[in-house]
């Protein structure tokens, strides 16, 4: 695995406006190193498989990345905050923190993979002391661990989820490629369980991610239900979600975001950028639905009913177990319902009869990628 570089210089404290700490520093007053003309950001940051470049797209209008960064109510009046910036690409983001004083910014920690993006990293970091590089994808749950191991992390208490986290905070791009996607899913779904870095509290998340990403996180029975999914079911059963700036904000793309919709088209990746963007707040409940004793419950319903989506309950629920049509008696809800239509509420009480229930299936987990492969060998099937 790469190993962080961790730059440190002490310098004076800067208490200025965030009007006049425009490109500077608001830990050491020196001038962050200004951004690359654009004309020049398609030779410096290709998008190319071998850079992990494809199908991310990263803010490149100042103005728009400052607006974006007072969403994060960082200068709440609280505790300086440590901030984890997944996706950083160039740095813009990154830039409209460190104006921030160190009163409100204790330390900026960025996880960017792409070494075509490093030179950037590395001046901001010779600018500023508080910055952190982890030459590692957000992705890898080994990359938080390492954080852990080095030291970066020693000045976060844990908390209950009884309070949002007084120091932690996390913001950034989100890629439109499947492993964000499923990064996503497996952060909303550890919710329950207080793994990853939920285990030191609760704390608000900050992503740019594709509309078309967050219509699935966020759709709901009466707003973009076609895109309803397991994701969108256990994202609500755990977290408050919002859309922190409105849509026309972001819009159109080219005013704000890199690379531009002609030079994807040209190249006719589709799902790469230029697609709108939202900038959305994630925060877990206090209180969240699913939790450590009935996540595998949540999991298996979910994946048994999506699998029917078009479907009423009434119909559907026999794909949970023979015998399962005993459930519809005791909901309160419209077992007409469509699967797609089921609000949280309604998940939520049927989840948890179906937990009640004394005939429920005893094997509710997915098999692992190792089991499938031992039963296909057992069976000689080629995976």
């Amino acid at each position: 695995m790469l190993q962080p570089r961790h730059l440190r210089h002490i310098s004076s404290q800067n208490n200025s406006s965030l009007a006049d700490r425009n490109l500077i520093s608001g830990a050491t007053n020196k001038r962050l190193p200004p951004q690359k003309p654009l004309g020049q950001w398609e030779q410096a940051y290709p998008v190319k498989q071998a850079l992990g470049t494809t199908e991310r797209a990263w803010i490149y209008n100042d103005a728009t990345a400052r607006k974006v960064v007072d969403t994060y109510g960082l200068d709440d009046g609280g505790e300086p905050k440590t901030v984890i910036e997944i996706y950083p690409g160039p740095g813009v983001i990154s830039k409209a923190l460190l104006t921030y004083p160190r009163t409100v910014l204790n330390k900026l920690i960025l996880l960017e993979y792409s070494e075509c993006f490093h030179p950037e990293i590395l001046a901001l970091a010779e600018a500023d002391d508080r910055v952190v590089l982890m030459k590692e994808s957000a992705y890898y749950w080994e990359v938080y661990q390492d954080l852990q191991q080095q030291g970066h992390l020693d000045d976060l208490a844990h908390v209950g989820f009884n309070e949002v986290h007084p120091t932690l905070r996390m913001v950034g791009h989100l890629p439109m490629h499947v492993l964000a996607e499923q990064w996503l899913s497996q952060i909303l779904r550890h919710v329950a369980d207080r793994a990853w870095m939920w285990q030191y509290g609760r704390f608000p998340i900050h992503l740019l991610m594709a509309e078309r990403t967050w219509r699935r996180v966020y759709s709901q029975d009466a707003l973009y239900k076609l895109e309803r999914c397991k994701l969108s079911v256990i994202a609500q059963a755990g977290c408050d979600l919002k859309a922190s700036l409105p849509l026309t904000e972001l819009n159109p793309y080219d005013h704000h975001f890199f690379p531009h919709s002609r030079a994807i088209a040209e190249k006719k990746r589709t799902r790469l950028a230029g697609n709108p963007y939202v900038s959305v707040e994630i925060t877990p409940r206090a209180q969240p639905l699913i939790t450590l004793e009935n996540i595998e419950h949540w999991d298996f319903v979910l994946r048994q009913l999506f699998t029917t989506r078009g479907q009423p309950l009434e119909r559907a629920v026999r794909h949970l177990a023979p015998g399962a049509t005993v459930l519809l008696k005791s909901v309160s809800f419209d077992v007409r319902k469509k699967i797609q239509d089921m609000s949280v509420g309604d998940w939520d009480e049927l989840i948890r009869k179906f937990g009640e229930w004394p005939f429920r299936p005893e094997a509710l987990s997915q098999p692992s990628k190792k089991e499938w492969e031992a039963r296909a060998e057992a069976q000689e099937v080629r995976i």
